[in-house]
């Protein structure tokens, strides 16, 4: 374990475990919890209290710099989001530095094959299928789509992609292009840390692979709606990010949301401490946008 990932982890585990002390999880979601989707690694499943036949399903894939986080950070959030009417699923993927890139891809690939192969005894209506990511996590789900909508990108890797696809995106406080960000000529201590967060996720030749996490240019027309929010606030990732220029240049349909601007306080992933009015709007604008692709 490196001093950074290890400084990282001490550092946002006390951020998370202050704004979840308070938290309280609704009552009204059950909870399917500890399945184990691959070899050691589990995923648990929430589902609103409404009985049906199918639920629409969301994939969370959390955030943490690539090396932190876990299911436990983002019960809370995953469980409000299941009782809006999803089934929402909550997984734990290997984190650097122990498990190099593309380690946590293989685990979301795994992930959307067991529920592919498990979703009529877990009741899961897959033609309704939508993707939530935030910081790290956004940028995940969307090389992770990039592979889905592109046969050009996909072949560069070594995985099997289930038949599935997104209906939609939510990408909030996303880093989509980390190996740009840290080329360039700067004294910000935020990119002098994340290039040290890349050498832990990728090791230290991750400028040779530039042209795979930098993947804008793999995306196309069939890159699904996506849903960006960001916060006026955030330091870690500042606003308006350049994959907007390249979803508008492919014809990708998109809305994007700035918060924070009548809170100061709604800092980087400010999404997830849904005490905050801005979180709140947020997760009802994202399902509102979700529902509208139907």
């Amino acid at each position: 374990m490196s001093i950074y990932s290890t400084g990282f982890r001490l550092i946002f585990g006390m951020l998370d475990k202050i704004r979840s002390h308070s938290e309280t999880a609704p009552e009204e979601v059950s909870v399917l919890k500890d399945i184990t989707y691959k070899d050691n690694q589990q995923l648990d499943i929430y589902y609103p209290e409404n009985i049906m036949d199918r639920y629409a399903v969301i994939i969370n894939v959390h955030g943490g710099g690539w090396v932190y986080g876990d299911r436990e950070v983002y019960r809370n959030y995953c469980m409000t989001l299941a009782s809006m009417g999803f089934a929402v699923i909550n997984y734990d993927y290997r984190l650097a530095p122990k498990y190099k890139y593309p380690a946590a891809l293989e685990d979301l690939n795994d992930v959307l094959h067991f529920i592919k192969q498990h979703a009529d005894c877990l009741k899961l209506d897959l033609t309704k299928l939508y993707g939530i990511g935030d910081s790290a996590g956004a940028q995940l789900l969307s090389q992770y789509t990039v592979m889905m909508t592109n046969t050009s990108y996909a072949s560069k890797y070594e995985m099997k992609l289930p038949e599935l696809e997104f209906k939609a995106l939510a990408l909030n406080c996303g880093i989509f292009d980390p190996i740009e960000r840290i080329s360039k000529t700067s004294r910000s201590p935020v990119l002098w840390y994340l290039k040290r967060l890349l050498n832990d996720y990728i090791g230290e030749d991750y400028l040779e692979l530039r042209e795979l996490l930098n993947f804008d240019v793999y995306v196309t027309t069939d890159f699904p709606p996506v849903f960006i929010a960001n916060s006026v606030n955030d330091l870690l990732v500042g606003k308006q990010p350049m994959i907007l220029r390249t979803f508008y240049r492919n014809h990708v349909p998109f809305v994007y949301r700035e918060y924070g601007h009548r809170d100061v306080m709604s800092l980087h992933n400010f999404q997830l401490d849904l005490k905050r009015r801005t979180a709140q709007n947020c997760m009802i604008e994202t399902l509102t946008f979700f529902h509208h692709q139907n």
